[in-house]
């Protein structure tokens, strides 16, 4: 089975002008990236759901055979020195919290308003400040567990998994290959590509491209009008 989908958007200079933006956006060319490393492992006793919430980044999730569920994260900045970089990832608090049953990691960031330079300064490249960052995901999680995923923009990816998944962001590539469960996507705009789905498929998506092969159960596909 096989279904195809390209959704377009009826405001193409409005597209275009956001692509602009977007490429003024890349940060100050002085700064240089780096990478803080993340990991942790936690036991799931008494945890039928882990729960994902984050801004800006990518993330992969994986099967593991184990019991517990390992979390390597990996925040990515633009800062002008290591000793900056570290500062700015201090600021970036990954908070990991069981609650009825649910495990619940998510990003926080710490820094105030007043340590933040203006808009258009950190747009045009004209301060030296970084930039929040990103941090990106790979996550080992046990079957059976349901899975929710909560994000902004980034890629998305989820592999050889059996485990009921939600996902909502609002401009993400999703890319899910050998799924067996329920799934739930809420998509703003971007490229959506599923292969070998067993289980039920809901996907509610603005713009952007949904291609299906090989998948089974019942599928909703609903085109969000703009």
């Amino acid at each position: 089975l096989r279904h195809m989908i390209q959704l377009r958007t009826k405001f193409p200079v409005l597209a275009i002008w956001a692509v602009g933006l977007a490429s003024l956006l890349v940060g100050n060319p002085a700064a240089k990236e780096y990478r803080i490393p993340f990991e942790r492992k936690v036991d799931t006793v008494g945890i039928s759901s882990f729960d994902l919430t984050w801004i800006n980044g990518d993330c992969r999730i994986v099967p593991t055979e184990g019991e517990q569920i390992v979390i390597s994260a990996v925040k990515r900045l633009d800062a002008l020195s290591s000793d900056e970089a570290q500062d700015l990832a201090d600021h970036i608090q990954i908070p990991i919290e069981k609650q009825k049953g649910h495990l619940i990691v998510s990003t926080k960031y710490l820094r105030t308003l007043e340590n933040l330079p203006s808009f258009w300064q950190k747009m045009l490249g004209k301060d030296n400040s970084a930039t929040f960052g990103a941090v990106d995901w790979v996550i080992e999680v046990p079957a059976g567990l349901s899975l929710a995923l909560t994000s902004a923009r980034g890629t998305i990816t989820l592999e050889q998994l059996r485990n009921d998944i939600t996902v909502k962001t609002s401009a993400s590539d999703i890319s899910l290959s050998s799924i067996e469960g329920a799934v739930a996507i809420d998509n703003g705009s971007g490229r959506l590509k599923g292969d070998l789905i067993i289980g039920p498929i809901s996907i509610r998506q603005m713009l952007g491209s949904i291609a299906l092969d090989f998948a089974e159960g019942d599928i909703k596909i609903t085109q969000v009008q703009v």
